[in-house]
């Protein structure tokens, strides 16, 4: 049966109970309406296609929807794309069958948290993911196929958050990473969309102390000293480390080479690395393990309780910077102020890449460098002339760069 579809004459498709019939477009070959009435007298009218993928001479069915659901013009539509599919080569039933067991990106977000990420992040980076996918991942793209997650619509978010230029920017190295690990586990086929994405231009921070506010700090620390012991003294080690502050404040005993005046770091952003000290910050920890070691607590730095580490300095920080006008500084703006101290005594900058541990260190180095070394000469250097501007008593001339002696310093820690 042939006649021109349309929702007008599909209502008067009526075949008698317990029938069937099909009646095909005029206009459109292949595009029909199936109808079925039930023995009471129902009757469901669905739109099909029928349709060979070249070169097979096979022909297939696929339903496009229900006539009460789809109007007759939407279905046309859909009917075309499917005729044309099939034309070309593909066909349309089984891509249908494909999407049905393609992925939402809700699964295949927690595919990529599971299998990649919880076994090769730090604890952080695996809360930073979540936190990111919990505020803005999740509620954009929660229940669509990993597919269709595409451009246009990461694009769409990134421009979202253009007030956020940095979180923007977090969120398609984010994204582009779970991508790359789909593709590398095959549960993902196409193109990593995030790639041609363009990142926004981030203000970066630059803060780092004027020879002006040392001077105002050093005399802070000094005043708060006799309160806050642990607080000044993990301050001073920031300062003449240039260590960032999870560094200091979960470093161990253990950790602390005494006689060749080395702190060892397992597990730091970078990876493992290990500090050559200066005579400065061995004299603060000669003073920690005289007035501040506790038996059974492995920290240099120890909390109130048995086993843990020192958390006060973020609240005694603020109220210190507070005294003495420095609100804007942040603690870690002390590894900043290291660094330009550095740079201001004309170190490359590979050293001061080697001080900060920008590059990862093997753990085989940490008795590599007893004697006097380079690096050992440039943290000296460093932390002598931070102490210098914080009135701090080391016992070493300023032009003196030897392996310290270890004789400590003259205000209590």
């Amino acid at each position: 049966m042939k006649l021109k579809l349309n929702d007008t004459s599909i209502g008067h498709l009526n075949p008698p109970p317990g029938k069937r019939l099909t009646a095909w477009d005029t206009d459109l070959a292949g595009f029909g309406c199936r109808c079925i009435t039930s023995i009471r007298g129902k009757t469901t009218r669905t739109f099909v296609v029928k349709y060979r993928v070249r070169p097979s001479t096979t022909y297939r069915w696929v339903s496009v929807g229900r006539a009460d659901l789809v109007s007759a013009r939407d279905a046309r539509g859909k009917a075309k794309n499917y005729l044309s599919m099939a034309e070309l080569g593909e066909d349309p039933q089984a891509v249908r069958d494909a999407d049905k067991l393609m992925l939402n990106f809700s699964q295949a977000w927690e595919i990529f948290l599971q299998q990649h990420v919880e076994s090769k992040r730090k604890a952080k980076t695996i809360r930073d993911y979540r936190n990111l996918a919990k505020n803005h991942l999740l509620p954009a793209f929660a229940n669509m196929k990993i597919d269709k997650v595409d451009h246009a619509a990461i694009s769409a978010l990134h421009r979202k958050l253009n007030s956020k230029p940095r979180m923007a920017n977090y969120l398609l190295s984010v994204l582009s990473s779970m991508f790359s690990y789909l593709r590398k586990a095959k549960i993902y086929t196409g193109e990593n969309p995030v790639s041609d994405i363009e990142k926004y231009r981030e203000n970066k921070r630059e803060r780092y102390l004027s020879n002006e506010e040392f001077e105002r700090l050093s005399k802070t620390l000094m005043t708060a000293e006799k309160n806050y012991p642990l607080a000044v003294a993990a301050i001073r080690l920031l300062l003449l480390t240039g260590c960032r502050y999870s560094e200091i404040v979960k470093a161990r005993w253990n950790d602390w080479d005494k006689e060749q005046h080395l702190l060892y770091l397992p597990d730091t952003k970078t990876g493992a690395r290990t500090i050559q000290l200066s005579q400065s910050e061995t004299s603060i920890l000669n003073k920690l393990e005289l007035h501040h070691k506790m038996i059974g607590n492995p920290f240099l730095l120890p909390g109130t309780g048995k086993n843990g580490f020192y958390q006060g300095l973020p609240k005694i920080w603020r109220k210190l910077r507070s005294e003495i006008g420095l609100d804007d500084l942040r603690i870690h703006d002390l590894r900043h102020s290291y660094a330009s101290t550095a740079a201001a005594g004309g170190m490359s900058l590979p050293m001061i890449g080697k001080l900060l541990g920008h590059s990862q260190s093997s753990t085989t180095e940490r008795y590599a460098h007893i004697g006097q070394s380079p690096e050992r000469a440039a943290r000296e250097r460093v932390s002598g002339d931070i102490a210098r501007k914080m009135n701090m008593d080391t016992g070493v001339s300023p032009d003196t760069h030897s392996v310290p002696n270890l004789a400590p310093i003259s205000d209590d820690v």
